[in-house]
């Protein structure tokens, strides 16, 4: 049998199939490879995504971290239960403790008991929804060293977190300026001078209610204006000047100027003023137009009591030479009738002796009156005065009518008095002869002087005698001129001594009260100032 020279065809075929199975192959690996080399780019592109955003997470923790370190407020997060989970170091020095003692603690402990409850109940509403966030809620809390701090807190729930997140602000001492500004504000608004700021434009900051109601504006009407616009022309350069050395560091004080109201009508105000700080002149202004007018008035209830002053001097100058003369005459006249009664009758004589009397007691009259207007026209400075002197005068003139009426006066010691030494004389006289004066019949007069209620500024004169007496319910009017409480048969006088008393005390801002009961004396009790430096 012969052999074959080519391939049989099944090793073709093998062969064939061989090579299309690696070619598959080929094909295969190469696709597994491509696939595989994006896998890997897609995940060093995933890898290097997560490491971006781990890094941005790590920065933002950073500076979450610095947040919470360099806050001036607080910053903390607070469980469902009320514990502080986080805190930021200003706890430390806002409430004295450190994180680490606060963290796991309730926060309740640190409130003032008054304000637990009321927080408790915003903390409430937060968590069930009630209200989405607390703003500005205030509350207090106790310092580790005893002091109490208020803290405004903004605060939210964060449902997903089941936390409440807060924010802590310190405004203990904004709280301390608030109240005094509301303290400053209420005073400024009820002090009843006229208080307003101004800057040095010359435009109004403001103004308190009194200076708006004074001059018939309304606040918003003056804010913003110019203060020269109310000031009368004829003072503005007056005005500029204040303020112009204020600029230089001097105040104004005491400056009179007038300023016109919404009317035109003309206010004139004592301005005192500082300039501040912040260039803000401040300024004080008391309304003196009432005042002003007041003394306006006054200056004419003062010409006018000069021109009555010199009416009553001429009067005392008519009276004490004018009316006298013809007194003095008739009375010379019927002493020469009198001496040559022997050819005259019994009625003759009954007229001489009427006529000599009556011309007596006119003449006493006159002299009373004069002595009466002298308390004002003939008055002496106020001085110290030694009262004991003054005392030992009028008994040494008063000794022959002390004898007479076989009188004692009983005088202690007296302090220093401040006044005109002739009419406190005058005043002693007066009660002491009345005092002697009006004894009973039946038993001899006796005086007391004496002093009591002795203070640093004043005493009390008291002088009681043993006389008749009087019904006190007329004792007005025994300081009336010409009143008499007794019948003039048996004891002579005018009735003008003890309302000459009562204008010299007016005239001494002295105050009078008397005790009195018919048959049992009287006792008047004078109110004086102490002599200063008097012995």
């Amino acid at each position: 049998m012969a052999v074959s020279s080519g391939f049989s065809p099944w090793l073709i075929l093998l062969v064939v199939s061989a090579s299309i199975l690696v070619v598959a192959l080929a094909i295969a690996s190469y696709r597994f490879w491509n696939q595989a080399r994006q896998r890997s780019a897609s995940l060093e592109e995933l890898n290097n995504t997560l490491n971006y955003h781990l890094e941005q997470e790590r920065a933002l923790r950073y500076i979450n971290e610095r947040f919470l370190e360099f806050s001036r407020d607080i910053l903390c997060s607070i469980s469902a239960d009320g514990t502080f989970l986080q805190i930021s170091p200003a706890c430390l020095t806002i409430l004295g403790y450190s994180p680490e003692e606060l963290q796991g603690q309730p926060y309740r402990q640190l409130l003032v008991p008054e304000d637990r409850a009321s927080t408790e109940d915003e903390m409430a509403r937060l968590i069930s929804g009630e209200h989405d966030k607390a703003i500005e809620f205030r509350a207090r809390l106790n310092h580790r060293n005893g002091q109490v701090i208020t803290i405004a807190w903004i605060a939210e729930w964060s449902p997903e977190d089941q936390i409440l997140f807060c924010v802590g602000r310190d405004i203990s001492n904004e709280l301390v300026a608030e109240i005094l500004t509301q303290e400053r504000e209420q005073f400024f608004s009820l002090s009843p001078d006229m208080f307003c700021i101004i800057d040095l434009n010359s435009y109004f900051f403001e103004l308190n209610a009194h200076f708006v109601d004074t001059l018939g504006y309304t606040r918003d009407e003056l804010l913003g204006t110019s203060y020269l616009d109310l000031i009368h022309e004829d003072d503005r350069e007056a005005v500029q000047e204040a303020v112009w050395a204020l600029g230089e560091g001097a105040e104004i004080k005491d400056l009179e100027v007038r300023i016109l109201n919404r009317q035109g009508g003309i206010h004139w105000v004592d301005i005192n003023a500082i300039l501040s700080a912040d260039d803000l002149i401040y300024v004080v202004a008391r309304d003196t137009t009432a005042l002003r007018k007041a003394m306006e008035q006054l200056e004419e209830t003062m010409k006018e009591l000069e021109r009555s002053n010199r009416e009553l001097q001429d009067f005392a100058f008519v009276a004490s030479h004018d009316l006298q003369e013809p007194l003095r005459k008739i009375q010379a006249f019927s002493d020469r009738l009198i001496a040559r009664s022997e050819d005259l009758g019994e009625r003759e004589k009954d007229y001489l002796r009427r006529m000599q009397s009556a011309a007596g007691r006119m003449q006493a009259l006159i002299e009373d009156l004069l002595s009466y207007s002298r308390v004002t026209t003939r008055a002496k400075p106020m001085v110290a005065c030694n009262t004991n002197e003054i005392l030992s005068e009028v008994l040494v003139d008063m000794e022959t009518s002390i004898g007479r009426a076989q009188g004692k006066v009983d005088a202690e010691t007296l302090p220093a008095t401040w006044g005109d030494a002739m009419q406190l004389r005058q005043v002693l006289q007066n009660l002491l002869s009345n005092a002697i004066k009006f004894h009973a019949p039946d038993r001899p007069p006796v005086v007391q002087v004496r002093a009591e209620d002795i203070t640093n500024d004043a005493w009390t004169l008291v002088v009681s005698d043993n006389g008749i007496g009087f019904d006190e319910r007329y004792a007005e009017k025994l300081f009336h001129p010409f009143q008499r409480l007794h019948q003039k048969e048996g004891y002579p006088g005018t009735g003008i001594g003890m309302a000459i008393v009562k204008k010299i005390l007016d005239r001494h801002g002295a105050s009078v009260s008397l005790n009195s009961q018919p048959g049992t004396g009287t006792t008047f009790r004078i109110r004086l100032r102490t002599g200063q430096g008097a012995a």
